[in-house]
């Protein structure tokens, strides 16, 4: 028994203890895996931590996880930011993982950039961001922004909050709260300062706030073809043909979309084209029902008049 042996059986009893919790959305096997020696080869774009050691370790590790769980998806991400941002950065072909043997995984990769900022902070959102779309459709399995942020800097937030949205992945900020957090910014990279008080008035940072709580689609009933939320008006585009090529989705099908009141203080309009809204006014999730013979479905929320 080595230590990767034991880790995998860690991970089968913490499986074993959560299998079947609706609360778990996901098993994150390892947070920024570092390749240790290995750094410097890897730094310069080396696969050989990516391909003889990390990705045999999510192997292994999925493996135990399955034998007590099997429909709980596993949250998988590539090495440390550290690790492929610099080759980002001199325009080196970076590995993000190899094959894992698991047929309910996500790519889950971070995105930082803020200390880097300006230009070069913009070419390593998107950079990271395409490389994720890419490993995603090579492998037909999600990506998900799962960790971004840090800050309280709202161009460097947008700008990463774009790079994921442009190719419809969702995302989670770092973090709720920086309270007695010791890797980063505490000062500055929470939604809520202090969490045990109320979520309200001086103890939330409302620019943050503000900058995250954007309109997006929950539930699509079709394929995604266009999404922004620019000067407080969302727009969203969608065909009701199935994204595997399978047939379209019946007459009437819906999609949820949440608009959070933040946004739309006063309520929200809605102009929709090949699909009409069944949800009631200023609901916090807007809910479109596709017309009869539509093909495309366009939404636009707006601020109300």
């Amino acid at each position: 028994m080595g230590l990767l042996d034991n880790y995998a059986l860690t991970w089968q009893h913490v499986a074993s203890y959560f299998a079947g919790n609706s609360a778990v959305i996901g098993y994150d096997i390892m947070n920024e895996p570092f390749p240790g020696s290995n750094y410097p080869v890897a730094l310069l774009g080396g696969s050989f931590f990516v391909t003889q050691q990390l990705t045999p370790m999510y192997n292994q590790v999925a493996a135990a996880i399955r034998s007590v769980d099997g429909t709980t998806p596993l949250y998988l991400e590539p090495p440390n930011p550290a690790v492929t941002e610099v080759p980002t950065l001199l325009g080196i072909p970076v590995a993000l993982l190899g094959r894992v043997v698991d047929p309910n995984y996500v790519l889950a990769f971070h995105n930082y950039c803020g200390p880097i900022g300006g230009a070069l902070c913009t070419k390593i959102a998107n950079t990271l961001a395409v490389q994720a779309e890419n490993y995603s459709k090579r492998h037909n399995v999600p990506a998900m922004m799962n960790e971004f942020g840090a800050t309280s800097d709202i161009a460097t937030l947008t700008k990463e909050m774009k790079s994921a949205d442009r190719y419809f992945m969702s995302w989670a900020e770092w973090a709720y709260t920086g309270f007695g957090d010791i890797t980063g910014s505490p000062d500055v990279e929470g939604l809520v300062y202090d969490p045990t008080k109320p979520p309200v008035g001086d103890n939330v940072n409302t620019g943050n706030l503000l900058t995250l709580a954007s309109p997006y689609p929950q539930l699509v009933s079709g394929t995604p073809k266009s999404w922004s939320f620019s000067n407080g008006t969302f727009t969203f585009g969608y065909s009701t043909a199935k994204v595997d090529g399978s047939g379209t989705f019946a007459d009437g099908a819906l999609t949820t979309i949440s608009v959070p009141g933040v946004e739309f203080p006063n309520g929200y309009q809605v102009t929709v084209t090949g699909g009409h809204v069944v949800s009631a006014a200023n609901a916090a999730q807007l809910v479109v029902a596709s017309d009869s013979g539509a093909t495309m479905v366009n939404v636009v929320v707006s601020p109300a008049l």
